[in-house]
């Protein structure tokens, strides 16, 4: 039996994906919407300022794609825009574009 080498790819993901349980991320937060940050993951300082002023659809067709995840956390406006954060996961971040995941706790970074 042959696999799809498109089918392999992601089944490989969803594993990479499921991996990161748990863990911890940082990144530059690049909105704040209520109960929800928009965190651009493990970029420079300078890669942040390229793309900080983008709209979502900009950085969403940008080759390549910098690594965006939507988190949901209770107290999001407790932080702005600019804040450079490490974030502990709570479960899975879903294998969507962009990725999706709850935080346990987030920390500033100064």
């Amino acid at each position: 039996m042959r696999f799809h080498p498109i089918c392999v790819g992601c089944f490989l993901l969803l594993v990479l994906v499921g991996c990161n349980a748990g863990e911890t991320i940082d990144g530059y937060i690049l909105e704040v919407d209520e109960d929800r940050l928009m965190v651009a993951e493990g970029m420079t300082e300078k890669e942040y300022s390229e793309i900080k002023d983008l709209s979502h659809e900009e950085r969403m067709e940008m080759e390549p794609a910098p690594s965006l995840i939507s988190i949901a956390y209770e107290e999001a406006d407790d932080f702005q825009a600019g804040d450079y954060v490490k974030i502990k996961l709570e479960g899975d971040i879903a294998a969507s574009y962009p990725g999706q995941g709850k935080a346990k706790k987030i920390r500033l970074i100064e």
